[in-house]
């Protein structure tokens, strides 16, 4: 292929095209022979894993000693795999990262299988896999025991979408309960939102907490989704914007306050649309078992509530309505309700603002480039930074582009064309 570049006979860009289409997503059951793990294709298929992965910082899925295990049931690589498959997938849309029904599993090649966890306990000890049994149910009304598939670790060598029924388990959560089947892996849905690593990895909910429509909410599961997907650090709204949401005779504190709810007016909206689920634990912290950290779903049997409450004991049985509240990159305030996790997913696919933060972060790793995202029309950039003004409006173009054609690799192709990538000097004008 180089000599090919050379004589004149193949582009650069097409040649890097080339590569990036002899990259596949493995097949499932079938390891590669172990001379070809490292070859070109697996090596640039981790190459943009690990890139998509850093689009998502948070990655400790531990919140207590007697849950460290469950790094090995939850992948905290999971939303860089849907990206990562959106990309090297024939015919796959952008938008599928936030609106697919279904998640990923890495598909890694190891010289012999692991039989210790990743995490040890709080001694340091790294069990084995079967020094326990895997626990289930609560302290009152125990389960009885399962056996979750685990994460895979090793060389990474294809992605697959995971299967129907993985990680099933039984699951009572007191007395007055009755026993609900749960799988664990299962996404709730809306792409990357509703992956289970995700919602466990970003909230910061106490377990078994549920929702309550005032301080018990997965917010911070709403201020990383503007950070990861949107590129954007709170506040996305102006002061203005969270006025009427301030409530002078709330007992919360930071909703008397118009500049608090500048940041609460868009977390608590957009966290308001997954309330029907609260994280636990498989089974109780005790001697004995294994356990990890779960979701649990719950049902609608409640109305929607007619007005904001500070604790509403039902909030988390009634129907998941929310609202996406931001600023969009052009000023204009974006405001659209929405019920449930789906309906956020198909609401950000709807804005230019998603695209975009793909954009900026291809532009990124491709040139070393950074161009800030944000609500523009608050605090321009003059012609008197017009280098920056250059970087900045050719990622906006590269970003609608990609919302017009959906294709990650004609992003990929666009920035190759650009005179940025053939500056050698990245501080000097093009």
């Amino acid at each position: 292929m180089l000599k090919k570049i050379k004589a004149g006979q193949l582009k650069g860009v097409d040649a890097c095209m080339q590569l990036l289409d002899e990259t596949g997503l493995g097949e499932p059951g079938k390891p590669p022979p172990a001379d070809a793990v490292d070859s070109r294709p697996f090596a640039i298929l981790r190459t943009f894993q690990a890139f998509h992965a850093s689009w998502f910082p948070v990655k400790d899925l531990v919140r207590h000693e007697a849950d460290a295990l469950t790094t090995n049931v939850y992948d905290s690589n999971e939303m860089g795999y849907h990206l990562t498959f959106n990309l090297f997938a024939a015919n796959a849309r952008y938008s599928q990262i936030v609106t697919g029904r279904k998640s990923f599993r890495g598909v890694r090649y190891r010289l012999q299988e692991a039989t210790n966890f990743l995490d040890g306990e709080g001694d340091g000890v790294y069990l084995k896999f079967n020094a326990r049994k895997w626990g289930l149910g609560s302290k009152e009304n125990p389960g009885g025991t399962w056996e979750p598939k685990l994460v895979e670790f090793g060389k990474l060598v294809g992605i697959t979408p995971m299967k129907g029924g993985e990680n099933r388990l039984r699951f009572r959560e007191d007395k007055a309960s009755a026993i609900r089947e749960i799988e664990a892996s299962k996404s709730l849905g809306a792409g990357i939102l509703g992956t289970a690593s995700y919602v466990l990895l970003t909230t910061t909910q106490v377990p078994k907490k549920k929702s309550d429509g005032g301080l018990s909410m997965h917010r911070s599961w709403s201020k990383a989704i503007f950070a990861d997907l949107l590129c954007r650090n709170l506040p996305v709204v102006r002061k203005e914007d969270g006025a009427d949401f301030v409530r002078p005779q709330s007992a919360i504190s930071f909703r008397r306050s118009e500049s608090c709810m500048q940041c609460h007016a868009s977390t608590d909206s957009l966290a308001a649309s997954i309330r029907n689920v609260m994280e636990t634990w498989s089974a109780p912290r005790q001697e004995g078992v294994f356990i990890t950290r779960i979701l649990v779903p719950y049902k609608v049997e409640a109305p929607i509530e007619t007005r904001s409450s500070d604790s509403d004991a039902d909030f988390h049985r009634r129907p998941a309505q929310g609202r996406l509240f931001f600023r969009t990159y052009k000023g204009e305030l974006y405001d659209r309700k929405v019920t449930g996790i789906d309906q956020v997913g198909h609401a950000l696919a709807d804005t230019d603002d998603l695209y975009l933060c793909a954009a900026k972060r291809y532009f990124g790793f491709m040139t070393g480039i950074d161009v800030a995202l944000g609500d523009f029309s608050s605090g321009p950039l003059t012609e008197t930074d017009p280098l920056s003004m250059r970087y900045r409006n050719f990622v906006i173009e590269q970003g609608l582009k990609l919302r017009q054609h959906q294709s990650l690799k004609r992003l990929i192709r666009g920035i190759l064309e650009s005179r940025f990538y053939a500056q050698s000097d990245y501080g000097a004008a093009p």
